[in-house]
């Protein structure tokens, strides 16, 4: 499964494993844990990097020990890695960093002068990404950079190769099968313009994937939302989930399940299975929504308590349809956690930090 990552912190900037970013380097060399974990990618049970507000960090024990691996000064707000060796972590200044030895060494790539609001990585040189204009290409590791399509309004994105893949912005699905140079619309949703709030789309293989699309406006308290699967490639999409807030559209709501209240904040996949997080500012906590290609009806997880009165920061990584990990910070980034599962997201344990 190729890893997608949207941009939303900044960093000062980057160069070495060493440097935090311009300005003083960090000084709290010693510490033993992430400040306040941001984002997380694990490749198994055992082996993951979390990026946190005071850098990135490696585990190789699931997370009872980590060890500090790039300081900064800002947070890290999302990482991907595509094997052992090789990674990458992305920065809401546009700096994109990766690493070809498993995080020893991280350094900075190329940008294309443009604010990115998605990467993947493809493979350790192919590089796509947008900027919400279009589809941007390296085939050097982010060294030199290409625009190969029309300025579709893209704000995720996910490839299965180097020619297929998919984007996903203001209400619609495009699919491409030559690089980018073209794309199709698979799905738009009623009155597409107006669906401004986050997007995200996975892609676990050539045929299976899911696209969770937020309105991005409603109560302070919850918005809209739309998660749909495919399993041909996008050919169809099947409506699987569907906030609770009132349908704002004239034209009939899609037939699915609701699922909690709030602002989804977080999309993980594995395979056939999908995971929301979802934040309730009225409630104060954050509930995990499993939901699956085959139907059966969604299992939401317990209430995890959240600081703050503003969007959390959230991400999700599984490693299969069981065990996974939930990295979740306040809003003002005072505080996070890092917590596990064992039985597919239902309950959670904090492996990390506290957020009551």
């Amino acid at each position: 499964m190729l890893l997608t990552v949207m941009l939303m912190f900044m960093i000062m900037g980057c160069s070495g494993a060493t440097d935090g970013g311009s300005g003083e380097q960090n000084e709290d060399r010693n510490a033993s844990a992430p400040a306040v974990p941001t984002a997380v990618a694990f490749l198994n049970e055992s082996h993951g990097w979390v990026g946190a507000a005071d850098g990135i960090w490696h585990t190789q024990d699931g997370g009872q020990n980590w060890t500090l691996q790039f300081p900064s000064q800002e947070p890290v707000i999302r990482l991907g890695f595509l094997d052992p060796q090789n990674g990458w972590a992305l920065t809401g200044s546009a700096a994109l960093l990766r690493t070809e030895n498993g995080g020893e060494d991280w350094s900075a790539a190329e940008t294309p002068g443009a604010a990115l609001r998605a990467v993947d990585f493809v493979g350790p040189a192919h590089v796509v990404a947008t900027d919400g204009n279009g589809l941007l290409v390296s085939r050097d590791g982010g060294k030199t950079w290409d625009r190969t399509s029309s300025p579709l309004p893209f704000s995720d994105l996910d490839f299965v190769s180097a020619e297929e893949g998919w984007a996903a912005g203001e209400g619609q699905i495009w699919h491409t099968r030559d690089g980018g140079t073209t794309w199709s619309a698979q799905l738009t949703l009623p009155e597409p313009d107006k669906w401004l709030g986050h997007t995200f789309v996975r892609f676990t293989s050539e045929s299976s994937g899911w696209v969770l699309f937020c309105l991005g406006q409603g109560a302070g308290s919850q918005e809209t939302y739309l998660l749909y699967s495919t399993t041909d490639a996008g050919r169809t999409w099947t409506p699987r989930l569907i906030g609770r807030w009132p349908w704002p559209f004239a034209e009939p709501a899609p037939e699915a399940p609701h699922g909690p209240g709030g602002h989804p904040v977080a999309l993980g996949a594995w395979a056939e299975t999908a995971w929301v997080a979802v934040y309730s500012p009225a409630g104060g906590h954050l509930e995990v929504a499993r939901v699956t290609m085959g139907g059966a009806p969604p299992v939401v997880s317990d209430k995890i308590p959240v600081g703050g009165p503003a969007k959390p920061t959230a991400g999700l990584s599984f490693v299969d349809p069981k065990t996974g990990w939930l990295v979740v910070s306040d809003s003002q980034r005072t505080q996070g956690a890092i917590l596990r599962t064992a039985d597919g997201g239902q309950f959670w344990t904090a492996v990390l930090g506290n957020l009551e």
